[in-house]
């Protein structure tokens, strides 16, 4: 099943509501806003600089610029080009953007003039948005689903990032069928806060125009302030607001009390149930999305109810386009209740990744149920639940064996977390010799007592089993994240406690 409007690619979505209303709000950052019209100039005059610079189908085109209105149009242009985007983060170091862009054998540089091109881009030519007037004209695109649309980098196991090719027909179908479920109108207003190179971005940015709504976009300083992300919230009232667990427990630490108009996602890390259910209560609803971008972006979703919350949060049911079962290792279902590996298929999968040919057929491999099609192996464990829903258990690379047990970290977390002093909480688990010690590190609230971590420790002797208690537990000021708002769990690691 795919979702309704699948068979139109982004930029011709966008040049329907161009045409039904040119004149209608639909970015906004600040006191900046533009028009469809002038989203749709803004693109077309990046598409044809592209083109007269000899980008064609599928070439890569590196994007590194600032959190600007500007940014829907860059995305609309290069895709009307046919080209494939590649988005990079000054503040990463400049041997990743190397990499990223030599990996990705990009053609071009586009930048917005603000951000300095570090010397190891300097072979690239550059493309810079500050030169650009808009002109006349629809944005569109004459390609096909399969074509490329994107690049999105994510860390690797080897200590090198790897590019998920997303398609244009995968990219359309997670926005058609996410706006779907959020019953996204026409005049509707979402706040971006993610960063280019986390794939949410694309939904944050482009979903909102393809609906006839606006996108209001965050600075870089206001998403990553919790004062001053509630104070964007009051000021711009925006009907949706995508983010992080770390994120939206960021607001709650600043003193954002909620707002009853606004529709919460929340997803990109585990959600502890504790938070779920508190942003329910707070918010008019809540939906719990998950997804890995090698099924572009989301792939199932689950609405949070208010009220007490189960131990672990379902993750909800496959959206339209997009097939979720549990499998075994040898790909055969297991029965609900069992735990197995979450394997996902439709066409909300990405093509695979980048010159990794051994790679993409390990992960995404041939659906013995639907002859011709894939699925992926996300890594994740997960069980159906008697009501068809989907639970995750954790992943093999989070379950850690502790003097003989096997561990699931998230669920210490999910004990931390449940303790009224904590805000943020993470384990670890650091090699010591032959055997692993459990090290937990938690942010407290502003209101904690100077003997929280005593009472933290009393906390988990009842909720714990021995083996399953941190040896150690440090407060830090702030818990480390990543550039994409995630716990940055290497980090921690490199953190040495008593």
């Amino acid at each position: 099943m795919t979702a309704a409007g699948t068979t139109l690619a982004v930029p011709q979505m966008v040049r329907r509501w161009t045409q039904r209303a040119p004149h209608a709000p639909a970015v906004r950052q600040g006191s900046h806003t533009r028009d469809y019209q002038a989203v749709a100039g803004l693109a077309r005059a990046v598409a044809d600089r592209l083109a007269a610079a000899g980008i064609r189908a599928e070439d890569r085109v590196a994007v590194l610029a600032d959190r600007s209105a500007d940014l829907p149009a860059v995305l609309l242009g290069i895709a009307a080009a046919g080209a494939v985007c590649v988005p990079m983060d000054a503040t990463h170091p400049a041997d990743r953007l190397r990499y990223v862009a030599t990996d990705a054998q990009a053609r071009l540089l586009l930048t917005d003039g603000t951000q300095q091109v570090p010397p190891t881009l300097a072979g690239l030519p550059v493309l810079r948005l500050d030169t650009l007037a808009p002109v006349s004209g629809e944005v569109d695109f004459d390609g096909h689903p399969q074509q490329l649309a994107c690049l999105l980098y994510t860390s690797g196991s080897t200590g090198r990032p790897k590019g998920v090719g997303v398609t244009h027909g995968a990219l359309a179908n997670c926005l058609t069928a996410t706006a779907e479920a959020l019953t996204y109108a026409p005049g509707e207003r979402l706040l971006a806060v993610t960063p280019l190179t986390f794939d949410i971005a694309m939904l944050e940015l482009l979903m909102p125009l393809t609906t006839g709504g606006q996108v209001e976009i965050a600075s870089r300083a206001q998403a990553r302030s919790g004062p001053d992300l509630a104070q964007l919230l009051a000021t711009t009232t925006p009907r949706y607001l995508h983010a992080t667990p770390l994120t939206w427990q960021m607001l709650f630490t600043a003193g954002w009390t909620g707002n009853g108009g606004l529709v919460a996602l929340i997803g990109g890390d585990r959600v502890p149930p504790a938070l779920g259910g508190r942003l329910a209560e707070r918010v008019e609803r809540v939906h719990h999305l998950y997804g890995p971008t090698e099924a572009t972006m989301y792939a199932v979703s689950d609405i949070v109810p208010p009220g007490p919350q189960p131990a672990v949060l379902p993750i909800g049911t496959a959206i339209p386009g997009t097939r979720a079962v549990v499998l075994d290792r040898a790909l055969r279902p297991v029965p609900p209740g069992t735990v197995g590996e979450l394997c996902l298929g439709g066409v909300c999968l990405a093509r695979g990744y980048l010159g990794r040919p051994a790679l993409t057929a390990e992960r995404f491999v041939p659906d013995p149920d639907h002859p011709g099609e894939r699925l992926y192996r996300t890594g994740d464990r997960a069980l159906v639940l008697p009501d068809g829903r989907l639970e995750l258990r954790g992943r093999d690379d989070d379950q850690v064996k502790i003097r003989g047990h096997r561990i699931e970290l998230g669920e210490i977390e999910n004990v931390m977390s449940e303790h009224p002093d904590v805000a943020v909480a993470a384990a670890v688990a650091v090699p010591v010799g032959a055997d692993q010690r459990l090290v937990g590190y938690v942010q407290l609230r502003p209101a904690a007592s100077a003997s929280a971590l005593d009472t933290l420790r009393a906390y988990l002797r009842d909720k714990l089993p021995g083996h399953m208690r941190p040896t150690a537990i440090g407060a830090l000021r702030t818990m480390p994240t990543t550039t994409t708002g995630k716990v940055d769990r290497a980090a921690l690691a490199r953190i040495r406690l008593p």
